[in-house]
């Protein structure tokens, strides 16, 4: 618009006064430019969008425009609605890359992405365009961001060639497992079947090697036959850790059932019950039969009680209903639960020994219900002995036969409830039955003091000083060499070889023989 001006006031000055007034016309227009130069010059520290639209509609060359803002000091910080604006005020596309060679725009650059997915070299171009090629008059701006658009385009296809070789070289593995997985397990499979064992676990563990993916069909498979394999060659220890890690997978996994019947003969010969089997717990059960959960509520009851947790414990043997077959045994230890001091529930224990005992003798037929019936009555005899009702007490231990291995306890028992009775004469006569081979080497000490007492109490002073002078030959007399022992030893293995040798040969070296019975006779010691 001010061009136009100008040219009017040239044409109206070429008609009024021809020639002279031309050249001087001429001369205006070429001050005018020069004053637009200048005038751009001199707001080169201040330029901003309106004056290079100001100079675009001057009429001023590419040329002039960038050289104005090749003088200014500052970014003038344009971003694309910027640069969009420029363009339709009529500023050349020229300009506005020339803005951006100057660092005058502000542009957004393009994460890099370390994570490049899925792609591979030919989606380089997306993911990294070359730069344009140099040009002769290229700037040092631009040859810095040129070498570094180059050297992030090599990173990236440094990095994708990379993948694609970690990619290939994975194919390769798991083709090579599928190859090894066809030829080896099914082999091993059969090996199992036919009880070649140990050809088995070394064939598994073969496989093993090549690191098939945890959790995968093909680890299930191998990992749960070499827990067979070992299983069936009574290689108990070995066993346990592949079969664990069966369990871990969870009811989910084909054969979970299996292994929990592995799990259970397990602990039944090496008292395998690691605290992660907690975990069993969280897994869901209903899609498992009737008779498989009333196993799993009775090892998990059995499991928790011999964790001392009676409260977990019972949740588990309470799920157990009277028609399964471990109903006596589950009843017999809810009832030692409910005694412990966190349940303290002993009206509900004594329900629950007298249900397990009419459950055992439901069913006599079952080997483990003899000894529930025994344990049943024991457990009544002394809860009744607790609470002072001892007649009731000695009715309990009367049940107990005599060739049971808990006769002698019973008869022991039922001794101290005679004397607590003051039934002396009663008391007496167990004391005897004690004393007579049958029961010779019994650890049994009170033995001496409760036989002083009831003659102390009868006035037969004469046995009673005999039955103290026994106590201090057969016990006391023996005390020091025990003693010596227990400071001499540290190991507990050596505790444990003292008693092997004890219950094999009968001989005892390095204790009298009256301690190492003392152990043998415990029950539990003695059937592990």
């Amino acid at each position: 618009m001010r061009e136009n001006e100008v040219m009017k006031k040239n044409d109206e000055c070429t008609t009024k006064a021809g020639g002279r007034v031309r050249r001087a016309g001429r001369w205006l227009v070429a001050a005018l430019c020069a004053v637009g130069l200048v005038l751009a010059a001199s707001a080169a520290v201040a330029m901003d969008t309106d004056q290079i639209v100001q100079m675009t509609e001057m009429g001023l060359s590419d040329a002039a425009i960038m050289g104005a803002i090749d003088s200014s000091a500052d970014s003038m910080g344009l971003d694309e609605d910027d640069l969009d604006s420029l363009r339709e005020q009529g500023v050349s596309e020229e300009v506005i890359n020339h803005l951006r060679r100057r660092g005058h725009t502000v542009e957004e650059e393009a994460p890099v992405d370390d994570d490049l997915g899925d792609a591979d070299l030919d989606d380089l171009d997306d993911l990294a365009p070359a730069p344009a090629p140099p040009s002769e008059d290229e700037t040092e701006e631009e040859r810095l961001e040129r070498e570094r658009l180059e050297a992030e385009r090599e990173r990236i296809r440094e990095e994708l060639e990379r993948e694609q070789q970690e990619q290939e070289a994975q194919e390769a593995r798991e083709a090579e497992r599928e190859r090894v997985a066809s030829q080896m397990l099914p082999e091993a499979d059969s090996l199992v079947e036919s009880e070649r064992n140990m050809e088995a676990a070394r064939t598994y563990l073969a496989f093993l090697d090549y690191e098939p993916e945890y959790g995968s069909g093909h680890w299930y498979r191998a990992t749960f036959g070499l827990a067979q394999a070992l299983f069936q060659e009574g290689i108990y220890s070995g066993a346990t850790t592949p079969l664990l890690e069966i369990l871990m997978v969870g009811t989910e996994g084909p054969r979970f059932q299996e292994a929990f019947g592995m799990l259970e003969e397990l602990t039944r010969q090496i008292n395998y019950q690691p605290p992660v089997l907690e975990e069993l717990t969280q897994f869901y059960l209903g899609d498992t039969s009737d008779e498989f959960q009333e196993r799993f509520h009775y090892y998990m009851g059995k499991f928790f009680y011999d964790y001392n947790r009676m409260e977990q414990a019972l949740h588990h043997l309470d799920q157990i209903p009277r028609s399964a077959p471990q109903y006596p045994q589950a009843r017999y230890l809810a009832g030692v639960a409910k005694l412990a001091d966190e349940v303290d529930d002993i009206p509900g224990a004594l329900r629950d020994f007298e249900d397990a005992i009419l459950a055992a003798e439901a069913a006599p037929a079952a080997e483990e219900n003899d000894d529930i019936l025994q344990l049943g009555y024991l457990a009544l005899a002394r809860v009744f002995f607790e609470v002072g009702f001892f007649d009731v007490a000695l009715y309990y231990y009367q049940q107990i036969p005599s060739e049971s291995a808990r006769h002698a306890d019973a008869m022991f028992e039922s001794a101290w409830s005679y004397f607590m009775k003051n039934d002396f004469e009663r008391a007496l006569g167990a004391f005897h039955s004690l004393h007579s081979p049958y029961y010779a080497g019994r650890y049994y000490p009170e033995l001496y003091i409760l036989e002083a007492t009831a003659y102390l109490n009868m006035c037969n002073f004469e046995k009673s000083q005999r039955a103290i002078e026994e106590f201090e030959s057969d016990y006391l007399a023996q005390r020091g060499e025990l003693q010596r022992y227990l400071e001499e030893t540290f190991d507990p293995v050596e505790y444990w070889d003292l008693m092997e040798k004890a219950y094999q040969t009968g001989a005892n070296p390095e204790i009298p023989r009256l301690f190492t019975n003392a152990v043998l006779e415990n029950l539990a010691f003695y059937n592990i």
